[in-house]
C-alpha cells in the first residue's frame, strides 16, 4: 500500500493539491496559491506527513515540515 502523503502542484495559473491517504488519492484545485498551501498544511498536519511541492510537474519536488510556515512568522 501507498504511503500518505500530500502534493502541492503548480500548473500554470492553478495550484492542485493531491491527497493520498490509505492507497486512495483524491486532489483539489485552486486559483490562489496562498489557500491551495493552507490546505494542503492542513491536511498535512492531519495525516501526519510532509508537504511535496512542486513549482510545474517539470521541477524537481521539494518538501516542507508542516511547522516551517510558523516558525517564520
Amino acid at each position: 500500500m501507498e504511503e500518505n502523503r500530500v502534493e502541492l502542484i503548480a500548473q500554470s495559473n492553478l495550484f492542485n493539491v493531491r491527497i493520498v491517504e490509505n492507497g486512495l488519492s483524491t486532489e483539489r484545485q485552486f486559483r490562489v496559491r496562498a489557500f491551495a498551501t493552507s490546505w494542503a498544511e492542513g491536511q498535512s498536519l492531519r495525516l501526519g506527513v510532509h508537504v511535496v511541492q512542486e513549482i510545474s510537474p517539470a521541477t524537481e519536488p521539494r518538501t516542507s515540515a508542516p511547522s516551517d510556515r510558523h516558525s517564520q512568522l
